[in-house]
């Protein structure tokens, strides 16, 4: 029986449960496989109108983006293979939850080492490209809707259980997701785009430096975080070097595995 190589790409069309959206994982050079990615389609947006830019209209081409935040499980398995530190979890778990406390060099370090196990470019999503995501063909300012009160169902948010747990003063999301702090990767309803998370648990860092050459971007908002910062036009800029516990990345598939 001819040999099946290990890096080879397993596609696979979501559609017993009424779901026409398509995902794929790569083969790992050592074993096991990279994160499950979601073919999103090419269509449009409208951006801009809450800041100095006039609203326009945005074409987006079709690309692969995460299906979930890189997890920690996903992150450790590169630093057991390449030897570089864990980054702390601050006693909240690992496994199946997002990765948190890793700097910009610290996600293109594991996404180079993701392109050299699966022989496919893999990088982080662009700001254009993660809000077209985020959205998921939606002009509301989240993908529910813009009642930040029905969050729960959809994303962990700084919630009824955050400010009773977490004591934080701010103002919050009036209905209850169970999590306080980092919630597993999945937990929610996803997007129509089948993309889970895109708003709350962790900000995301994009591709995009900001004005600052020395910073960095993040979006979509994250678990302790207020309503106004929790929606499709959040945005954060954070120092390049910064570990935040409150943020991770999810990663694009770039054209064909090579062979």
């Amino acid at each position: 029986m001819k040999q099946i190589p290990v890096f080879l790409t397993i596609a696979l069309l979501l559609s017993a449960c009424g779901e026409n959206y398509q995902t794929f994982r790569d083969y790992l050079i050592d074993g096991g496989y990279g994160p499950e990615m979601v073919i999103v389609p090419t269509g449009s947006f409208q951006i801009g109108g809450k800041t100095k830019k006039a609203p326009h209209l945005v074409e987006v081409k079709q690309f692969a983006l995460g299906r979930y935040e890189i997890t920690f499980a996903q992150y450790d398995k590169f630093t057991r293979a390449t030897g570089r530190e864990k980054p702390k979890d601050n006693g909240w778990g690992r496994d199946n939850r997002p990765v948190i406390n890793v700097s910009w060099d610290d996600a293109n370090a594991y996404i180079e080492w993701l392109t050299q196990q699966t022989n496919r470019t893999y990088r982080l999503p662009t700001e254009i490209e993660w809000e077209y995501a985020a959205r998921a063909f939606t002009s509301a300012t989240r993908f529910w809707g813009n009642n930040p009160n029905k969050a729960c169902d959809y994303a962990n948010v700084h919630d009824n259980t955050s400010r009773n747990e977490n004591g934080y003063s701010w103002s919050y999301h009036d209905c209850t997701d169970n999590y306080a702090k980092v919630a597993p990767v999945g937990q929610f309803a996803p997007n129509a785009f089948g993309l889970f998370d895109m708003l709350g648990n962790v900000w995301e860092l994009v591709a995009n430096n900001s004005a600052n050459e020395n910073m960095r971007v993040l979006r979509g908002g994250a678990w302790s975080v207020p309503p106004k910062n929790c929606n499709a036009n959040a945005r954060l800029e954070v120092a390049e070097d910064k570990k935040l516990s409150l943020a991770g990345f999810r990663v694009v598939a770039v054209g064909e595995r090579q062979e």
